[in-house]
C-alpha cells in the first residue's frame, strides 16, 4: 500500500501543471479518475486553496473506512508550491448556504439554506440526528434529498465530523411541541452541534 500510495503523489507531481492550468477538462478528469479511483470509491475535487493558489480534496464519500484511507494517503501529501492537499471535505467557512440542484427538466435551482431551521436529537454510541426544517425545497425531488443533506451538513460541520459523529440527517415538515426552545437556525449548527457533542460526551 505505501508503494502504491508513493506511485500516486509521484504520478501527481508529474502532472500537476495539468490541474493547475486546465485545457481539456474531460482529459484531466480522466486522468484523476483512473488514479484516485485505485484506492476505492472515492470522489475528488479541484479548488482554490486557502493558503495556496489550489487545494486537491479526496472525499471517502461519508464512509469511515474510506475516511482511515484517505488519511493514510494525505499524510505521503508532498509540499507542493501550488497546493494544499485535504484528505476529506473541509468545512466551508465562507459559504452563503445556497447551493444549485438540477431539477427533473434539468433546469438550475438556487436554493438558500440559510432559512432552514435544525434541531438536534441524541443517537446511540455517541451520534447526533440532525432534523431539519427546510420550506423552499418542495420543487426538490425526494430522492436528492440525501445528497442534499450530506452537503449541506459538510459544508457546515466538515465531512470528518459528518462521517464520525452524526447518525443522519432527516428532512421533516414540522418539529414537534416539545422541541420549540431547541430550534435553531441553520446558521448556527456547526456551534450548537460541537456544545451538544460536548454534552453527550461528558455524560
Amino acid at each position: 500500500m505505501e508503494l502504491k500510495v508513493k506511485q500516486f503523489w509521484d504520478w501527481f507531481i508529474d502532472n500537476e501543471y495539468q490541474f493547475r492550468e486546465v485545457t481539456d477538462t474531460k482529459t484531466v478528469v480522466e486522468l484523476l479518475n483512473n488514479q484516485v479511483l485505485e484506492f476505492g470509491m472515492f470522489a475528488w475535487e479541484i479548488g482554490v486553496g486557502k493558503r495556496k493558489p489550489h487545494s486537491f480534496t479526496i472525499s471517502p464519500n461519508g464512509d469511515k473506512k474510506r475516511l482511515f484511507l484517505s488519511r493514510q494517503i494525505f499524510k505521503q501529501a508532498p509540499d507542493l508550491q501550488h497546493w494544499e492537499f485535504n484528505y476529506c471535505r473541509p468545512i466551508k467557512r465562507d459559504w452563503d448556504f445556497t447551493f444549485e440542484v438540477f431539477n427533473s427538466m434539468m433546469i438550475k435551482q438556487v436554493y438558500d439554506a440559510s432559512r432552514w431551521e435544525f434541531v438536534l436529537v441524541e443517537e446511540d454510541k455517541q451520534k447526533i440526528t440532525i432534523l431539519i426544517k427546510a420550506t423552499n425545497i418542495v420543487t426538490i425531488d425526494f430522492d436528492d434529498l440525501p445528497s442534499i443533506g450530506d452537503m449541506v451538513i459538510n459544508n457546515i460541520l466538515g465531512e470528518e465530523r459528518r462521517i464520525n459523529d452524526v447518525h443522519s440527517i432527516q428532512f421533516i415538515d414540522e418539529f414537534l411541541p416539545e422541541d420549540e426552545k431547541w430550534i435553531f437556525p441553520l446558521a448556527d449548527l456547526r456551534e450548537e452541534f460541537i456544545a451538544f457533542h460536548e454534552e453527550i460526551l461528558e455524560g
